[in-house]
């Protein structure tokens, strides 16, 4: 950035979210599970290098706004699937992971009608699996970040999931305490199975008791979608640990009060 244009910006653009989708004849498990993680990879490897190109260049202060992003350019995706909607949660789940380290502010999913979450017509409109997506985590919104482990390399490294969560703050002031929401991506379609998965969440009673929701995919086809939503509960048990089952290219997200 050209030297004093910095104080006249408040964000840059980062166009990098896309990833092209798999020919529907290519569309197979390994070439999924490569497409929905690139948000993790190559997308944040990306972030972190403006980070460093504007910090290097005097302007610390300007924070990064990812435009755009998706499984495929909307715009030509004719069939939007639960491929699509775990990539958002896959990428939603980085930028939240980044945001403070990277000055990743702002996310920007163009457009959600007829090109993402819900699809209009002259007699109505259906919201499908990307719009589901969104409705999860928005739960997150306005939440504080809470890292589920002292080393979260862990988690970053296994291929098979991802995990987010936030302390939020009740809106009325006079509820007092506040909750937590923890949202969980399956990102593997090659090893088709349910993983079991155990976190541990600081600051919760044990015997804390929570509503979980799983959107369940039927499969990963490219008209594949989620089953009926499931709901059921988490206990916390001993030092906060809390055990899950994440079914493959799923949603699991549960909320506690603290």
């Amino acid at each position: 950035m050209e030297k004093g244009l910095a104080e006249y910006v408040f964000a840059t653009s980062n166009h990098d979210g896309y990833y092209e989708q798999p020919d529907y004849d290519d569309w197979t498990a390994e070439a999924l599970t490569k497409a929905i993680n690139y948000p993790r990879g190559g997308f944040i490897d990306g972030v972190k290098e403006l980070r460093k190109a504007l910090d290097d260049s005097g302007a610390k202060g300007v924070k990064i706004s990812a435009d755009e992003y998706g499984l495929g350019s909307p715009w030509l995706v004719t069939e939007f699937s639960v491929a699509h909607a775990i990539y958002v949660g896959a990428f939603l789940t980085s930028a939240m992971r980044y945001s403070e380290e990277t000055g990743l502010i702002l996310t920007n999913y163009f457009e959600a009608i007829n090109e993402g979450a819900i699809k209009v017509g002259p007699d109505g409109a259906v919201m499908n699996a990307v719009a589901s997506a969104f409705e999860l985590y928005s739960l997150h919104g306005n939440g504080e970040l809470i890292e589920l482990l002292e080393n979260n390399i862990e988690i970053e490294e296994d291929r098979r999931f991802d995990v987010v969560a936030t302390k939020m703050q009740n809106e009325n002031e006079n509820e007092g305490g506040g909750y937590v929401v923890v949202t969980f991506v399956g990102l593997d379609c090659e090893k088709w199975e349910d993983e079991v998965v155990e976190i541990s969440l600081k600051g919760v009673a044990e015997g804390t008791v929570g509503k979980l929701e799983t959107l369940r995919a039927s499969g990963f086809d490219p008209k594949s979608s989620f089953g009926k939503k499931e709901v059921g509960e988490v206990k916390v048990g001993k030092n906060g640990r809390i055990q899950v089952v994440v079914p493959p290219m799923s949603l699991v997200q549960f909320v506690l009060n603290d």
